[in-house]
């Protein structure tokens, strides 16, 4: 069986939730929140895994002491149990949406400031650099830079905020028109979104498809026998 455990409980749980079930037709309760990186390995053991599960991991990689106590719990669980890990690429889930290529597109952000903040970030990210590179003092002061998790959340909001209510996202929050259909909808004259991905699955792999890597070395394709 197949298990996705999430250290976020709102917007990233939420886009898991879509993407396990049109993926690997995962129910949602396959898909287990954890509200945060002290409870992944408790919940871990809660589920009582066996080698012929496997769970996908979905951390956010920060280096902190909480980050590594949790990583070497679960692969000691896992090691012990016979289970199989997999777990996220990116460092966390904002800057994944963040390196979407065409996030400020479907977001219609339209500020000159966050446009020249957001393109020297999403660059930086795509070449596998430090985010904060050629921001200035002032860059850093107004957006947090001295974590990059709160400069992706920070940034990812503002440059999807005037979208509204359909393709606005920050840690709390993910707008339905990532994870829904549109093909009961009459169009949406303000959208920016290509018109071709009507359907859910279409527009999750359009993003993973121009997104920086989702998991650690292994494609979404080479589960979906794990179901």
């Amino acid at each position: 069986m197949l298990y996705v455990f999430c250290e976020d409980k709102t917007a990233g749980h939420k886009f898991w939730e879509s993407l396990a079930y049109e993926y690997f037709n995962l129910p949602k309760e396959n898909v287990i929140s954890c509200e945060g990186v002290t409870r992944i390995a408790y919940m871990v053991k809660q589920v009582s895994l066996d080698d012929e599960d496997t769970a996908i991991i979905l951390i956010d990689q920060t280096g902190r002491a909480q980050y590594t106590t949790a990583l070497d719990a679960i692969r000691a669980e896992a090691f012990n149990k016979g289970f199989s890990v997999i777990l996220n690429a990116y460092y966390c889930f904002e800057s994944f949406l963040l390196s979407f290529r065409e996030v400020h597109v479907w977001g219609q952000c339209i500020s000159p400031e966050v446009l020249s903040v957001f393109l020297k970030v999403h660059t930086k990210m795509w070449a596998g650099g430090d985010w904060f590179e050629g921001l200035d003092t002032d860059y850093k002061r107004i957006w947090s830079l001295r974590n990059p998790e709160r400069l992706a959340n920070t940034l990812l909001g503002h440059v999807t905020q005037q979208s509204g209510t359909t393709f606005h996202v920050h840690k709390t929050y993910l707008g339905d028109c990532w994870v829904s259909d549109c093909t009961a909808r009459t169009e949406c004259a303000a959208c920016k979104m290509n018109k071709s991905l009507m359907t859910t699955r279409l527009k999750l792999d359009y993003i993973i498809a121009n997104s920086l890597p989702l998991l650690d070395g292994v494609a979404l394709n080479s589960i979906q026998e794990c179901k």
